[in-house]
């Protein structure tokens, strides 16, 4: 008996439809083959930019439906607390919510003030997104184009790092301090493990950020209590946000705050210099006694900054500000141009040269000419 014959493959067969045809139900595929990847982002982007109105809340047309916070995200199930019963429910997204372009990677992220909707058979659902206040929130790993939205309507950003293992590292502190500027959320620096810090180690850091720069700077430690107090009592009814990387002691601090967390901790890693193991793997928020809330985000090695431009950065940088009016051309990119006024300062020691290390690198990071093409 002969073999039936198998359909031909189709090689774009994994492609969304409208990138297999237009609108006219023209085949695409030959000019697909030879498209570069980078025009495939720009026609994304013409997608999302097309003038369509953007739907408006009216809280009026949800009048009736109870409000509530995303507290965790998992597989489609999302966790949402009730704000006249505190009851947590299980609820998933209403369809009408999914439709159409989106510019970030989730309709709801953890954090987000929602309306819950029960349906003629009894299911709950979230009807609606209120507008988010703030974000916490990076470009998508894998599609840059694409915002990945952390943890919503947060406060307070506590910047958490260690001493010891993992190392202090100032880049990635800078990166969060220059987030919180930008978006206008208040940062507390926390710089945990200090009964593992070098002889005049903690004085260094004080020095720069909390004499130089004026930031809210905290040592703590969960071996010996000390810093706990002080850090409950800046974290005491305010939407709070813990980020840093791996390892620096997140979840021990929560745990230490918020009795009865019971947080997994896992030791860091001294073969490789003490880094950290990846323990929260998905954003959480936690009510704590004290009032308010606290999210725990997964350690974020490369966290990035979304839709800031490289000609805004110099500007986050607060110690940059008296010096940039000085700088002899306006649109001083403070990297080789003459009579820079930024660059003098570093000279000075006005200015740390840590600082102005992250500086370039983010520098680098925001300037569109490296813009990937997903």
């Amino acid at each position: 008996m002969a073999k039936p014959k198998r359909k031909k493959r189709e090689r774009f067969r994994n492609l969304p439809l409208p990138d297999r045809f237009d609108e006219d139900r023209i085949d695409q595929r030959q000019i697909l083959e030879k498209e570069p990847l980078s025009d495939r982002h720009s026609r994304w982007r013409e997608r999302v930019n097309e003038d369509e109105p953007e739907p408006q809340y009216d809280p009026d047309d949800y009048k009736g439906q109870p409000t509530g916070t995303v507290l965790r995200m998992s597989s489609g199930h999302h966790y949402v607390r009730l704000d006249d019963t505190g009851e947590v429910i299980d609820v998933a997204v209403k369809g009408v919510l999914k439709k159409g372009i989106r510019t970030t990677t989730t309709v709801v992220a953890p954090g987000d003030r929602v309306h819950i909707e029960t349906q003629p058979n009894g299911t709950r659902v979230i009807s609606a997104v209120i507008p988010r206040k703030t974000t916490l929130s990076r470009p998508d790993p894998h599609r840059p184009h694409l915002e990945d939205i952390i943890v919503a309507n947060v406060e307070q950003v506590i910047i958490t790092s260690s001493v010891g293992g993992p190392a202090f590292w100032p880049e990635l502190v800078d990166r969060y301090l220059v987030f919180a500027e930008y978006n206008g959320l208040d940062p507390l620096i926390v710089v945990n493990k200090i009964d593992l810090a070098r002889p005049g180690e903690l004085d260094e850091i004080a020095a720069l950020y909390r004499d130089q720069l004026g930031y809210r700077l905290l040592f703590t430690s969960v071996e010996t209590g000390e810093g706990i107090e002080a850090l409950k009592q800046a974290m005491q009814g305010r939407s709070n946000v813990i980020a840093g990387l791996s390892g620096v002691g997140k979840s021990s601090l929560l745990n230490a705050v918020q009795p009865g967390l019971n947080l997994k901790v896992r030791p860091v890693n001294w073969r490789y210099g003490g880094e950290g193991k990846h323990t929260t793997r998905t954003t959480e928020l936690y009510p704590l006694d004290i009032g308010g809330f606290v999210a725990d985000t997964p350690g974020i090695r490369a966290f990035g900054l979304w839709d800031l431009t490289p000609e805004e950065l110099d500007y986050y940088f607060v110690e940059f500000r008296e010096h940039i009016p000085r700088c002899r051309f306006a649109d001083c990119t403070h990297h080789q141009e003459p009579d820079c006024a930024v660059r003098q300062a570093v000279e000075r020691g006005e200015i740390a040269r840590s600082r102005y290390k992250s500086f370039l690198v983010l520098y680098e990071e925001t300037d569109p000419a490296r813009e990937r093409p997903f």
